[in-house]
């Protein structure tokens, strides 16, 4: 009975644990314009969730440096791509068919 009980204890703690990190988490929202991101640059923390939203006539991309996150491939007017961050870093990312122009950004990630 103790046993029972005490495993139910832990899993209580564990499901709080799991829903306040959830809680805690922000989303936040890049728009892609006018051959710009904005806002260009951007402070997260760990557990956070990026979109990118695609607010012009043309496709854009949202494609990492870093070619362990998956980029986004290209994005058609009022498209969305989004990317939840699970480690601290800096990731720096660019839009392949407008980068010439500067299109490009930086996404800051520090941990909790």
């Amino acid at each position: 009975m103790q046993r029972k009980i005490l495993s139910i204890i832990v899993f209580l703690i564990m499901l709080l644990f799991v829903l306040s990190q959830a809680v805690q988490a922000e989303e936040y929202k890049v728009f892609m314009k006018n051959w710009k991101y904005n806002p260009q640059e951007l402070t997260v923390k760990v557990g956070d969730k990026v979109i990118w939203i695609n607010d012009n006539d043309t496709r854009h991309t949202v494609t990492f440096y870093d070619q362990s996150i998956t980029s986004s491939g290209y994005l058609k007017p009022e498209e969305t791509y989004s990317l939840t961050f699970e480690k601290p870093g800096v990731f720096s990312y660019h839009c392949i068919p407008h980068g010439d122009y500067g299109m490009s950004g930086k996404v800051t990630v520090v941990a909790k």
